[in-house]
């Protein structure tokens, strides 16, 4: 980013530098949005900036870490429940499904997360 314009946040899953906003069509619509740099993540959005500055702002702004943390404790404690056998009523099909559903959850976490 130039000087006049605000600094982007590192993105938050891979800490690849954001690309500056690009505007998407979308329906009848069009929107800015920010895009990852690292072309392996390419994380996006969200897609809600109708400005270059909203996109930036969105793209800047992150959740409470100690809610994801918490978030990673609970998939934590779903995954050993899972594990031992006590899937109860739950809708996935076998206790295989929910392991690799915990598992691709916290697979796509920053690991300064996981702590």
């Amino acid at each position: 980013m130039t000087d006049n314009q605000p600094t982007l946040a590192a993105c938050p899953f891979c800490g690849g530098e954001a690309d500056k906003p690009k505007r998407r069509a979308w329906g009848r619509g069009a929107y800015y949005v920010v895009f990852c740099g690292n072309d392996s993540c390419n994380a996006g959005g969200p897609n809600s900036g109708d400005t270059k500055q909203e996109a930036i702002d969105a793209w800047n702004t992150r959740p409470d870490e100690a809610v994801i943390k918490e978030l990673v404790a609970y998939c934590g404690n779903l995954r050993k429940y899972v594990a031992n056998g006590q899937e109860g009523s739950m809708s996935h099909s076998s206790h295989e499904d929910w392991l690799n559903e915990v598992d691709d959850i916290l697979a796509r976490l920053p690991e300064r997360l996981k702590e």
